[in-house]
């Protein structure tokens, strides 16, 4: 803790602070501010010189920022724990040298470089909290007389010089600080915006334009940005749908989600071969998504629906979350994975397609793993739980109606969520 302020200048001082306190208020310059209080400091204390280092965010080394009084040194670097700046730095402590030529940590480099002979120095840590900003040095007190000048060449730094100086130091922190907590924010404010946009075109992606009372899906995600994703469309007689998971959370994976429905959107299907079109979007999707040479990967199953007969085909690629629930039997049988999920390795052949016809009363419901996971997992159900859930559920014609009474009873079975969740529903 600096020393009780002991200076036969008190209100100089105090004046001082206080200027110094208002400037960095008001300042959006702080090198401005830095220079002016290091040049008051400088005249209160009486020292002829004075360096200010600040730490170089991406080297760590300190940096000369501002020289007064000595030759110009802006621009030199020192280690972290070089010399007494960087012990001071280091440690936190501000410290007095008295005879800086015997001092062992002193680096005389500088003063051979410059032509400048640094008798004593006052070294002062700029630092908030546990944040440490850099140093400011004062050098070479002037002598008290004249005659003291003759006979002694400096005078010594006082303990009231010292606390002046970690005082002054503690206000540039509190600057430098206040800076970079406007900055965070600003960046913070320009994030929130940036993904609000993200996540309404986002939005505007996962709502076909096309609507037809017993299709529908619904997306959750775990953050602002998700990576699961579902579509369908219309051609001719059939509907072309898919639901899909992107590995991972956040903007890298709400891009590739994008690209996704991007693709399945411009694909040119054709309705009267449906299944040819379906193994060639799956190849062309994973050729993709194996060119962005990611990390991330892409389960998805992906299928067709015939509007007279209700005949469908379904491909499920790294996905096993897909099931036909019969309200009449309360019957409920899943479909495996047929595939690997996109994205990992080109497939060497795509293996048939199941292909059944959806009777009247039966659901197909596909979901992502952000629902659906290990049975006892706080944020996922088991498939004996959705089992369970649908035996409850009452039929409807309505897709939209029966989805919004299953994501009820999901919320009353999960205690919280940790991954995106999306189902699409057929009835």
């Amino acid at each position: 803790m600096p020393s009780s302020l002991d200076s036969p200048h008190a209100s100089s001082v105090l004046n001082l602070l206080f200027e110094m306190l208002i400037r960095y208020e008001q300042s959006e310059d702080l090198t401005i501010v830095h220079q002016w209080g290091v040049e008051q400091l400088m005249g209160l204390v009486d020292a002829t010189a004075a360096s200010l280092f600040l730490a170089d965010e991406l080297t760590g080394k300190l940096t000369c920022v501002y020289v007064c009084g000595g030759k110009d040194i802006t621009g030199v670097q020192l280690e972290r724990k070089q010399g007494i700046a960087g012990t001071v730095f280091e440690t936190g402590v501000a410290q007095i040298t008295d005879a800086a030529s015997k001092d062992k940590r002193h680096d005389s480099q500088f003063d051979t470089a410059s032509g400048f002979t640094t008798h004593n120095m006052i070294t002062a840590p700029i630092i908030s909290g546990t944040v440490r900003y850099g140093i400011v040095q004062l050098l070479n007190k002037y002598p008290e007389t004249p005659v003291h000048y003759q006979d002694k060449g400096f005078s010594d730094f006082t303990k009231a010089d010292l606390t002046l100086a970690e005082i002054a130091a503690r206000i540039m922190a509190q600057g430098l600080y206040a800076i970079q907590m406007a900055h965070k924010r600003a960046q913070e404010q320009v994030l929130r915006f940036e993904i609000s946009q993200a996540r309404e075109i986002q939005q505007l992606m996962l709502n076909p334009s096309l609507s037809i009372p017993n299709i529908c899906a619904k997306t959750r995600p775990a953050k602002q940005l998700g990576g699961d994703f579902f579509d369908y469309l219309q051609c001719g007689e059939m509907i072309v749908f898919c639901i899909g998971d992107v590995a991972g959370k956040g903007t890298p994976a709400a891009l590739i989600m994008s690209s996704c429905i991007a693709l399945f959107r411009s694909f040119k299907w054709n309705g009267n071969a449906i299944s040819s079109s379906l193994n060639a979007f799956i190849n062309q999707l994973n050729a993709f998504l194996i060119s962005l040479n990611s990390d991330r990967f892409v389960v998805m199953s992906l299928g067709s629906l015939s509007l007279k007969k209700r005949d469908v085909e379904l491909i499920p690629c790294g996905h096993s979350e897909s099931m036909v629930f019969d309200f009449n039997t309360h019957n409920l049988d899943w479909f495996d994975a047929l595939l690997p999920p996109l994205g990992v390795h080109p497939y060497e052949q795509i293996n048939p397609p199941y292909h059944f016809r959806l009777l009247e009363k039966q659901a197909l419901v596909l979901f992502t793993d952000g629902i659906v996971e290990d049975a006892g997992h706080a944020a996922s159900v088991s498939q004996a739980d959705i089992f369970h859930m649908f035996n409850t559920l009452k039929y409807e014609r309505s897709a939209a109606r029966l989805l919004d009474t299953f994501f009820a009873l999901l919320d009353q079975h999960l205690t919280s969520q940790h991954d995106d969740q999306t189902v699409f529903i057929i009835v």
